[in-house]
């Protein structure tokens, strides 16, 4: 792929940032073509919690926040802001979806219950459909 190839905006997912961050085979020309380009490139807010939970696992808690704070604060790519640490802390301590992770986040941050959908071995009911599983974030439910 040639640099040219590629259109003038783009959105991109956290694997991009991760290959130019963890200095994987193809981090020269993410760094080139999309990172450091004159493209207009966009993160979904949800990136930055996977990009902070594969941070905090590989590099600690500390590097995670950096980076997150440095990608927010940077002109690279334009994010949108929410509850992207939190998620992050979330996700790293806990082997859950990340979109539950934002439904907890999110309760947490409101001061209200959260419902989110079990499946698997973990569900409850025998159906094989899953379960919905609601808790008060007021009240510790969600640790």
């Amino acid at each position: 792929m040639k640099c040219s190839e590629l259109p003038s905006r783009l959105a991109i997912d956290s694997s991009v940032v991760l290959t130019y961050l963890l200095g994987e085979s193809l981090a020269d020309l993410v760094e080139e073509c999309i990172l450091f380009s004159d493209r207009e490139v966009y993160l979904p807010s949800t990136a930055l919690a996977e990009i902070y939970y594969v941070t905090c696992r590989l590099k600690g808690r500390e590097v995670a926040r950096r980076l997150v704070r440095t990608l927010k604060d940077s002109e690279t790519v334009e994010i949108v802001s929410g509850l992207d640490e939190v998620v992050g802390e979330l996700k790293c301590d806990r082997a859950i979806s990340l979109a539950d992770c934002y439904v907890i986040a999110l309760a947490r941050t409101m001061g209200a219950g959260g419902c989110v959908r079990q499946e698997g071995e973990g569900a409850r009911q025998g159906d094989g459909e899953g379960v919905l599983q609601c808790k008060s974030a007021v009240f510790g439910g969600f640790r």
